[in-house]
């Protein structure tokens, strides 16, 4: 059992947040509800497919992740039935929604909120 932390692009939904911050604001977070931390997983700049958090947590073993927000969810058709299948045994975390869950239906329903509030 392994817990990360991903920080994406500082750009994502509404705001700008540098990693540095996300690290900070995950951390918090975890810490604030007993979590422990194992690893910390930097995405590349300009991605938005978490293809680094994929392939994550098959190396780490990966059952929880936190992230900041919703908005750091995948967006592409391909990419997010690949997260989606990758990652649906995740406990996922998202910190600035305060939401958390488990599964494909919870995945997919936090990607369409998304992608709601961007349209």
């Amino acid at each position: 059992m392994s817990t990360a932390i991903a920080s994406t692009d500082s750009y994502f939904g509404p705001w700008i947040i540098p990693s540095r911050a996300q690290n900070i604001i995950m951390n918090h977070y975890a810490h604030s509800r007993g979590m422990v931390v194992d690893a910390v997983i930097p995405e590349p700049l300009f991605s938005n497919e978490l293809g680094t958090t994929r392939w994550s947590k098959r190396s780490k073993n990966l059952t929880a992740v936190i992230l900041c927000s919703i908005h750091q969810l995948p967006q592409g058709d391909q990419a997010i039935e690949d997260f989606v299948a990758d990652m649906r045994d995740v406990e996922m975390h998202f910190v600035l929604e305060n939401l958390s869950g488990k599964g494909e239906e919870f995945l997919r329903a936090m990607i369409d909120e998304a992608a709601s509030f961007q349209q």
